[in-house]
């Protein structure tokens, strides 16, 4: 990996950290009034024990969603490799800064696009629509609508590596609305621990064990 690679990406990973810092005081205050957010975190406060606080169930579940998904992508990339090939612009950077990205992204862009947009579209719809609790169709809203934001996010860094045509838009987007909305489903049904949990546990096989436009 080279000296502008690292420029061009170490710029995109602090501000998606400040980005993160800003959106975490907004998702957590947002989060609450569409009752997602962050139950460890607000069980915090409370007596119960950390056993109560923490299923181990859901956690493993979540990882083990997480790897197929990062699994049955890394299989399309191969299968589309034999009919459409790609060649990269850049060699991709090595498994060691993958390995460290795949924490900071897994922390920043939960916080970003699960606690802090999809929670506010959430609650911007129902705040629009003057209703206490979300239904699943609001959730199923948002969290389709922040998994195309997630996907529109990646287009620059897609740009580091490939051109940008049609065909690699495409993948980049449909990608990332797959994994997007698993997150998303994960963040609504778990928690915004558990979503960052397996967001990583994502990154981790589908960047550093695999190596999609190799």
């Amino acid at each position: 990996m080279n000296e502008s690679t690292i420029n061009d990406l170490i710029p995109v990973l602090i501000s998606s950290l400040i980005l993160g810092l800003i959106l975490v005081f907004i998702g957590v205050w947002v989060s609450s009034k569409a009752n997602l957010g962050a139950p460890v975190i607000a069980r915090m406060f409370s007596k119960k024990p950390i056993s109560k606080l923490i299923n181990g169930t859901s956690i493993i579940s979540s990882i083990l969603l997480a790897i197929l998904v990062a699994l049955f992508l890394l299989g399309l990339f191969e299968l589309q490799s034999e009919f459409y090939p790609i060649s990269g612009k850049i060699s991709r950077p090595s498994k060691s800064f993958y390995a460290l990205v795949s924490f900071s992204a897994g922390i920043s862009e939960e916080i970003m696009f699960r606690l802090g947009l999809m929670s506010l579209i959430i609650a911007g719809i129902q705040y629009w629509k003057k209703v206490e609790n979300p239904s699943n169709k609001t959730i199923w809203t948002g969290i389709i609508i922040s998994a195309i934001c997630f996907g529109i996010m990646h287009l620059p860094l897609s740009k580091n590596f490939v051109e940008l045509t049609p065909f690699t838009i495409g993948v980049t987007m449909i990608g990332n609305l797959i994994t997007g909305a698993t997150f998303g489903w994960i963040f609504w049904k778990r928690g915004l621990l558990v979503a960052i949990i397996s967001h990583i546990a994502f990154d981790l096989v589908f960047h550093v064990i695999g190596t999609p436009y190799t």
